[in-house]
C-alpha cells in the first residue's frame, strides 16, 4: 500500500527501470493534498481498495503476530505524512482499520493466550544481543551505503538521467527497519514483555537490504556503487562468521536428542515406574500449576511422541525448579523406583545429580546415568532411580 505514496518518477523508475528527470518532490507533496486532481486520485487510489488492504494486513498478522511491527511502521509513516501535509488522506482508512481488526481477531485471540504466559520468555530474552546484532546490520546496510551515497553526490555531478529515489521511500524503509527492534527494546525496558529474541525482530531485517539496494541504485558512479556493494557483502560475511562460528557446534549438537532410545530403555523396565520429565521447554515453568489435560499432554509429548503406547506414568517438571521435590519422591517411593529424563548438556549430568542430592528426600535413592547408543553428544539425559 505504501507503494502509492512514492512519487510518480520513482515509481516508474522502480517498476520499469526507467529513470525520470522532470518530476520533482514538490509534485509528490502536492499530490498528497486532497485537491481533486488526478495526481491526488492516483496517490490515494489504494484507499479505494480498502478491503484488499485490510485482508493483506490481517493475513500478515495471522502469519505471525510479529507482523504487527510492519503495520506499526506503516501507521507511523502515514501519520507523519499526514501531519506534514496537514490533511487526512481519506475517510476510507477507518473502514480499513475496522475491517482489519475484525479479520485479525482470531490471530489476536491466539496472541492473547501467549501474552498471558509472557513471563516464560524472560529465561531466554536478551535485548542487548538483539540491539547489538541490529546495530551491526544497520551499520553495514544503512550507514555504510549512506556515506557512500553522500560521497557519490559530492563527487559526481547530476546527469540528465540521474538516479533518484523518493525521500518518502527511504523514510518508510528506515521506519520498517528500526520499529521492530526499538519496540522490543521499549517493551523490555518498561517491563511490559521480555521479547529479546532475534526472531521477534526478523520482520524488520528485510528492510535493511532493501535500504542498501535503493541507496546503491541511486548512485551515479559505477565505481562507487560496486565498491560499496563489495564492502557491504564482505562486511556481512565477516560479521556472520563472528556471530555464528561460536554457535555452530552448539546448533548442530542440539539436534542430537535421542528420545527414541531413551524411551525404549524405559519401556524394557517396570511399567509402573514413574517418569520424571524435565524437557527444558519454556512452557514447563507452569508444569505444577496448570493441570489441564491438554497442557499436561503437551509437556508429555517428547516421551509419548516417541512411544504413544508407553504405560509408565509421566510427571512433567519445572526444569528451572526442583527436579526431585517431595511430590516426586513420594511417587518414586510408591513405585519402588523410577526414571528421570532431563534435556540438557551432557557435561551437566554430574551437576544435575548434585542438585538433586541437596534434597533430603533423595538420600535413600541412587541416580545413575543410563547409557545407550546415541549420537555424541546426546542432549537427552536418562537417569535410573533405584533404592540404595
Amino acid at each position: 500500500m505504501i507503494w502509492k505514496w512514492i512519487e510518480p518518477s520513482t515509481r516508474l523508475q522502480l517498476e520499469d527501470g526507467i529513470a525520470s528527470s522532470g518530476v520533482s518532490f514538490q509534485l509528490a507533496n502536492r499530490s498528497l493534498c486532497n485537491g481533486g486532481t488526478q495526481d491526488t486520485y492516483r496517490t490515494f487510489e489504494w484507499l479505494t481498495r480498502w478491503p484488499v488492504v485490510s485482508l493483506l494486513s490481517a493475513t500478515l498478522v495471522s502469519t505471525h503476530v510479529t507482523g504487527v511491527w510492519l503495520l506499526l511502521a506503516e501507521a507511523i509513516f502515514v501519520a507523519c505524512r499526514c501531519l506534514v501535509m496537514r490533511k487526512w488522506p481519506s475517510r476510507d482508512i477507518w473502514k480499513c482499520v475496522a475491517l482489519f481488526l475484525v479479520l485479525s481477531l482470531p490471530a489476536m485471540l491466539a496472541a492473547t493466550m501467549a501474552w498471558q504466559r509472557r513471563g516464560n520468555w524472560a529465561t531466554v530474552s536478551n535485548v542487548n544481543m538483539v540491539l547489538t546484532q541490529f546495530a551491526w546490520a544497520f551499520g553495514a546496510m544503512v550507514v555504510l551505503p549512506s556515506g557512500a551515497l553522500v560521497i557519490d553526490r559530492l563527487m559526481c555531478a547530476p546527469r540528465p538521467h540521474d538516479r533518484k529515489v523518493s525521500g518518502a521511500l527511504f523514510t518508510f524503509i528506515t521506519l520498517w527497519a528500526v520499529v521492530p527492534t526499538l519496540s522490543i527494546a521499549g517493551l523490555d525496558y518498561f517491563q511490559v514483555a521480555p521479547l529479546g529474541l532475534a526472531r521477534y525482530a526478523v520482520v524488520g531485517s528485510i528492510a535493511l537490504p532493501l535500504w542498501a539496494a535503493f541507496a546503491l541504485n541511486s548512485m551515479n558512479s559505477k565505481v562507487i556503487r560496486w565498491a560499496t556493494l563489495l564492502m557491504v557483502v564482505n562486511f556481512l560475511i565477516w560479521n556472520s562468521t563472528v556471530w555464528l562460528r561460536p554457535a555452530l557446534p552448539l546448533i548442530s549438537d542440539l539436534r542430537n536428542e535421542n528420545w527414541a532410545d531413551a524411551v525404549a530403555t524405559i519401556a524394557q523396565g517396570d511399567s509402573g515406574y514413574p517418569i520424571l520429565l524435565a524437557a527444558n521447554v519454556l512452557e514447563d515453568v507452569e508444569a505444577l500449576h496448570n493441570r489441564s489435560p491438554r497442557f499436561q499432554g503437551y509437556l508429555k509429548f517428547p516421551v509419548l511422541g516417541a512411544d504413544p503406547n508407553l504405560k509408565n506414568p509421566i510427571i512433567p517438571l519445572n526444569t528451572q525448579g526442583e527436579l526431585f521435590s517431595d511430590r516426586e519422591a513420594d511417587a518414586v517411593e510408591s513405585a519402588g523406583g523410577g526414571w528421570l529424563i532431563v534435556r540438557d548438556l551432557p557435561e551437566n549430568a554430574t551437576w544435575i545429580i548434585q542438585q538433586i542430592e541437596q534434597n533430603p528426600q533423595s538420600s535413600k535413592w541412587q541416580f545413575d546415568l543410563a547409557q545407550f547408543p546415541s549420537p555424541a553428544p546426546n542432549y537427552v539425559l536418562l537417569f535410573r532411580i533405584t533404592a540404595k
